[in-house]
């Protein structure tokens, strides 16, 4: 059995990508680093875990997991050191040189600052100039942060099938499913109200359920916004769901709520969202990002900008046509983005660096 040392500061079964990589190359060992942030322990057959505290000020706990990092390395031999980038990681490929390694980007900076988004991105490309091999989330943010093409391999987030049940209802039942921190979705109640106002109604067929937490107390926000506006009998709040539990919303609802900022830093993240709402069936409500756009039609679901009105707008359009839409037919043209099938093309390019 080959050996991929994977070093990742997320909490082992916390990120999806490292999570799919260990679960589907089944020929693989796997050893993990990554930072215990208390988070429930995720256990799987064929991967070790090295739990690093987060103890002391974040400049002491930095340096305390690299010093792990390093010692994983001297200590024990792997095919592949798989490392997921953090600032500072080129230094583990000038102590090693001779290792083989793989820097994986899933993200640029995401800054609001435009000048320090600047500087962080291009340290990041700085940083990758050290590696031979080097995974990127999208074609998108490899052309921004002009990391070569030659030595690039497009490593595409990807969903699981959440739910198999297909439902062709004249209902709306609208789900969100992820962060509430800086994703505008006071927009999304606003359109929401916008539009049962134009109806005259305040109660009717929609019932729209929110799935997620913020950091900054986004979510008793939102909850207030509700409670102004008098949604509190169709807007319902589910906070933070564990994978285990999230299929029963899926399986509730018709239509998904994809609403992503239209933002240079958010525009060329693939959204996760989109590709579970598809995989299960779900009509997709999605702003027009750049990467929304390559995945949505008009067999699938409707583009949207960020705003309260055009969000009224999708509902709108979404209420007319629900029952046109075909669940298979939505699952199948978002087939490429399965996990499995993905970390199958990974396991063709690994073996081949």
């Amino acid at each position: 059995m080959h050996t991929i040392t994977i070093i990742c500061y997320l909490q082992f079964g916390y990120h999806n990508t490292i999570y799919y990589m260990a679960k589907y190359l089944k020929n693989y060992n796997f050893k993990v680093v990554c930072w215990d942030y208390g988070y429930k322990k995720v256990s799987m057959e064929n991967v070790e875990v090295k739990y690093v505290p987060r103890k002391s000020n974040k400049i002491i706990r930095q340096l305390e997991y690299f010093k792990e990092i390093i010692k994983e390395i001297l200590n024990n031999e792997s095919d592949i050191y798989y490392l997921y980038y953090m600032k500072g990681i080129f230094f583990i490929k000038l102590l090693f040189p001779f290792k083989k390694f793989i820097l994986d980007i899933r993200t640029g900076s995401v800054n609001r600052i435009t000048f320090l988004r600047k500087i962080l991105n291009k340290l990041l490309y700085f940083e990758s100039l050290f590696f031979k091999h080097v995974t990127i989330i999208s074609e998108s943010l490899r052309q921004k942060l002009g990391i070569s093409r030659h030595k690039s391999y497009i490593f595409p987030i990807g969903a699981e099938v959440l739910s198999d049940s297909n439902k062709k209802s004249g209902d709306i039942n609208m789900i969100y499913i992820g962060t509430l921190t800086e994703r505008k979705i006071k927009d999304t109640i606003i359109g929401l109200a916008n539009f049962l106002d134009s109806n005259s109604q305040k109660e009717s067929n929609i019932k729209y359920t929110l799935i997620g937490v913020g950091d900054y107390n986004e979510l008793d926000d939102l909850k207030e916004l509700v409670a102004e506006l008098e949604l509190d009998a169709v807007v319902n709040f589910a906070g933070y769901v564990h994978h285990k539990d999230i299929q029963q919303y899926f399986d509730n609802a018709n239509i998904g709520v994809s609403y992503i900022p239209i933002t240079e830093y958010y525009d060329i993240q693939p959204p996760t969202k989109t590709f579970e709402y598809l995989l299960s069936g779900l009509v997709v409500l999605a702003t027009a990002t750049t990467e929304n756009q390559k995945i949505i039609n008009n067999s699938n679901g409707i583009l949207i900008q960020d705003n309260p009105s055009s969000f009224q707008k999708g509902i709108e359009t979404l209420c007319r046509n629900i029952t046109s839409y075909d669940p298979e037919v939505i699952r199948n043209s978002a087939k490429k983005y399965k996990w499995e099938n993905i970390i199958k093309k990974f396991a063709d390019y690994i073996l081949n660096i």
